[in-house]
């Protein structure tokens, strides 16, 4: 990607030089405030349903006499400033805050929005950001001081979209679904963990949360609490797994948090008694066969082996000759541990 001025798409505004930062708060130079508070980012908006997208934000000039602002929308996510094309501006000296204007999607993206996805042919992957819509908010004060943000969303008319779909869940960090017929409907539900703790079942019909559901695994416990600031509950970043655990027929939810901790719910959200539990107690791999020897790593620390050179030279020491006493060794089998966790 060439470099150039001003933002772009792999590395924003660029680092930040903190002197100038510096010696501009220290001189009252600093720019205007310019901030787009919705449409949430990445939000998906569907032109043939909502052919108009309220922008709301904020402006504040509290260091200048006065101040003119531009609301701007673009297709892409790095349109260029002729692709731009304005949908409000105004001026004013008071700080604002609220609606900004209403991007006119049957304008703005009527075309691509009704575009057949396709693979990228060329490194600047062109179809990738086929249906982002670009919002940049410009305020520009009376000393010519200028403050600039950004947001996208996305602009999409897909007809083979299923109602109450796309569905903003919150968090990121979701592990992959798994479909399973919970609760014997004929339909299967779509299941999964997210990084706010929560497990969810979306019937895919209604889009709506099983009954039940979404449930929540226990509160972080945190090494220093910090006033306003919430720990929220043990994140769930890898797949859940969905199970008949004790053979009745009944689908169990298993899901592993970020502690290690594993919880287990029924199909209607109700927590397994005697769960979560930390199951990396009794819970172990089978151990390597290692030679007993001065310089081998215990099996709770580590699978290594290390050369006995206490006795003979080895090829760690340069003799070019495998020591005989390290291979029998080697072949001697080591007690396995054969204690098990039951999930029943």
């Amino acid at each position: 990607m060439a470099d150039k001025a001003g933002w772009d798409l792999q590395f924003g505004y660029g680092r930040p030089n903190v002197a100038k930062a510096m010696q501009a708060i220290s001189t009252g130079d600093i720019p205007p405030t310019a901030f787009i508070d919705s449409p949430d980012w990445f939000n998906y908006e569907d032109p043939s349903t909502t052919p108009r997208v309220r922008v709301a934000g904020r402006i504040d000039a509290s260091r200048s006499s006065g101040y003119s602002w531009k609301l701007e929308a673009g297709l892409g996510g790095e349109p260029s400033d002729a692709d731009f094309t304005q949908v409000a501006s105004g001026s004013g000296s008071a700080p604002r805050e609220g609606d900004l204007g209403q991007v006119d999607l049957a304008r703005i993206a009527a075309e691509s929005a009704k575009a057949r996805f396709s693979l990228s042919e060329r490194k600047e992957l062109e179809s990738t950001e086929r249906y982002t819509v670009t919002l940049r908010l410009r305020v520009t004060d009376a000393q010519g001081r200028v403050g600039e943000d950004r947001r996208a969303f996305f602009a999409r008319d897909d007809e083979s979209l299923m109602a109450g779909f796309p569905k903003r869940i919150g968090p990121g960090g979701e592990g992959q679904a798994v479909l399973a017929d919970l609760t014997g409907s004929g339909r299967l539900d779509i299941i999964f963990g997210d990084t706010d703790g929560r497990v969810h079942a979306i019937d895919p019909v209604s889009g709506r949360e099983r009954t039940g559901f979404p449930v929540k695994t226990e509160s972080t416990k945190v090494q220093r609490a910090h006033e306003g600031v919430a720990p929220g509950n043990e994140p769930i970043v890898t797949n859940v797994a969905v199970g008949d655990l004790a053979g009745t027929g009944a689908l169990k939810i298993v899901g592993t948090t970020t502690t290690g901790r594993t919880y287990i719910w029924g199909e209607r959200g109700r927590r397994r008694s005697g769960w979560p539990k930390t199951l990396d107690t009794g819970v172990v791999p089978a151990p390597i066969p290692r030679p007993d020897l001065e310089k081998t790593r215990k099996p709770a620390r580590g699978a290594r082996v290390g050369y006995g050179h206490h006795r003979r030279r080895s090829p760690a020491s340069g003799s070019g000759q495998p020591d005989r006493e390290l291979r029998a060794r080697l072949r001697r089998p080591h007690r396995r541990d054969t204690s098990r966790v039951s999930l029943r």
